[in-house]
């Protein structure tokens, strides 16, 4: 299997070949990078690099806009998610001392004077490092989070529901004890800043950061002509709707072009004098490790190689329509960032352009199997509990979709042998005659038989109950492994939230058994023998969990 390897462009010139294998290498990257596209169904994508002195040079490829085929380029906005987090980190920093106090501050320490005080578990309490490294013991997101559209889920979460849930809030550990990611708890530093300060978060963005890295495109809310620049959000290969964050602040909710972090990415690598930027160096840092591997910093997380030579300071951003990957050096001050207004990861591709040694996720090699084979693998394949894969040829390329997710890049292994490195999967499949007739998925230790089938199933049919029927489900449950349901009718389906994940509709199909859409997964609930709703079961990924009604 071929990988690419390409040296970026940004080492001094020792002979006179130099510039043709820059060409060269530049050629490599262009094909890659299409091919990627085309695979994972990728509109554009937008990057900057910075070299080790500062220099910075933009790549753009596809259309910010594929309906009316507006090209992307360094100046066109996208959302950039979790790399929020990273502002918000760098924000406090920036006040701690003007506002007296350090990452060691209690939360509560912090907001004594702003009436918000969180419950607190052993003698531990939550510092502002715990929750800037994900070690507060919070839960990833709010229990009490109901979005009204799945597709905008953060719009209507109102900072009357934030502080309610944070007064009764019980961290599942002690601080320190272990990592979880938390938007939850940085939904809460972002009001914090505003309290503790009396200026707004957006403001405080703008008069810490943006404004004086001129990251005019850098914000929440957009102008009407910044509007006209933003790229339309999809998600394997059709629009969605774009996020907003009306009320809540500090996790999410920045949109921002590759210009803009690139000034950004600067200040962080050390390329501008001012000492202003000095103090964001202690957020660089390793703060917390955990048994996985995963290395924190504050707001950031840390990539190293495993020659100990360099290391990158990244972070990542997913939401609805967009993924995003920021990262720079200390090491070198080289730095990157990739955007998409797609659901594809971009994070391989801005590690390697930081330091080569951070391989790219390979891609298969074009016709290397026989034209009869290649006809005999593609179609459909269906497992009962986890949906349908579809096997599908592009550009020679040998593709695998699993129902609700992207097609990804099949590499070729040996025989009827493929994998894919992303998600560490392999897939063999069963040959009878002239065609596959079923393949094996494994991964994470287990083991899945799909059957080929001829065309895709019709998806339950929903049948029609009222309110008060649906009331009948209505209630809390638990399971063994501490994980709980919360189950609340509405019209024509039920909302279930399970523990630490937001609400999602589940629609009725008959005999109590109901289904996702936004997964493949069904709930079955269960009576006792005088017809009271008792239990229900989670059926997802061929594995099944009870939770009984309190």
């Amino acid at each position: 299997m071929k990988i690419f390897s390409l040296i970026f462009l940004f080492v001094v010139a020792l002979c006179s070949g130099f510039q043709l294998a820059v060409a060269a290498q530049q050629d490599n990257l262009d094909r890659y990078l299409q091919q990627r596209m085309e695979l994972e169904q990728i509109p554009s994508l937008s990057i900057a690099v910075i070299d080790g002195k500062g220099g910075v040079t933009f790549y753009n490829y596809g259309y910010a806009d594929p309906e009316t085929e507006r090209r992307a380029d360094e100046h066109t906005l996208y959302e950039i998610g979790s790399i929020t987090k990273t502002f918000t980190a760098s924000l406090y920093l920036m006040l701690a001392e003007t506002y007296g106090f350090d990452s060691d501050t209690p939360f509560n320490e912090l907001m004594g004077e702003h009436g918000l005080q969180l419950p607190e578990t052993g003698d531990t309490p939550i510092t502002l490092e715990h929750m800037m490294t994900h070690h507060s013991g919070l839960p990833r997101l709010p229990g009490n989070m109901e979005p009204a559209d799945s597709g905008d889920p953060y719009k209507d979460y109102s900072t009357r529901l934030l502080l309610a849930f944070a007064g009764d809030v019980q961290p599942e550990r002690e601080p320190g004890e272990a990592m979880e990611y938390s938007n939850f708890a940085y939904m809460l530093l972002g009001y914090a800043a505003g309290e503790i300060t009396g200026v707004p978060y957006d403001d405080l963005v703008r008069q810490y950061i943006t404004g004086p890295l001129e990251m005019d495109d850098t914000k929440r809310v957009l102008s009407d002509e910044q509007q006209e620049r933003f790229a339309r959000p999809s998600a394997f290969g059709q629009p969605v709707s774009a996020w907003h964050f009306d009320d809540l602040r500090g996790l999410g909710e920045l949109r921002s072009s590759a210009s803009d972090m690139a000034r950004y990415l600067k200040a962080h690598a050390g390329h501008y004098d001012e000492n202003r930027w000095e103090v964001l160096k202690e957020g660089h840092m390793v703060r917390a490790e955990t048994p996985g591997g995963y290395k924190i910093a504050y707001g950031w997380f840390i990539d190293s190689l495993e020659d100990g030579s360099d290391h990158v300071v990244g972070h990542g951003g997913g939401t609805g329509g967009f993924r995003s990957y920021a990262g720079f050096s200390p090491v070198t001050g080289r730095a990157a960032v990739v955007l998409t207004n797609s659901v594809s990861d971009v994070g391989d591709i801005t590690l390697h352009l930081i330091n080569e040694d951070f391989e790219l996720n390979s891609l298969p090699e074009a016709g290397e199997l026989d034209e009869d084979i290649v006809a005999g693998l593609l179609g459909l394949y269906r497992h009962p509990d986890i949906g349908v894969m579809t096997i599908s040829e592009r550009n020679g390329m040998i593709t695998g979709q699993l129902q609700g997710q992207p097609p990804l890049p099949l590499e070729h292994e040996e025989g009827l042998k493929f994998r894919n490195r992303q998600v560490a999967a392999g897939i063999e499949f069963e040959w009878s005659d002239d065609r596959a007739i079923a393949l094996m998925l494994r991964q994470a230790g287990g083991e899945y038989r799909f059957e080929q089938i001829d065309e895709m199933p019709e998806g339950p049919q929903k049948v029609e109950m009222s309110r008060e029927e649906l009331a009948e489900y209505e209630g809390g449950y638990d399971s063994d492994m501490g994980l709980s349901y919360t189950i609340e009718a509405r019209e024509g389906y039920l909302s279930a939230r399970l523990s630490g994940q937001p609400a999602a509709e589940v629609f009725p199909e008959g005999n109590d058994r109901f289904f996702y859409e936004v997964v493949v997964a069904t709930l079955q609930f269960q009576r006792n023998e005088d017809g009271k709703v008792t239990a229900v079961v989670l059926h997802q990924g061929g594995q099944e969990l009870r939770f009984d009604r309190r």
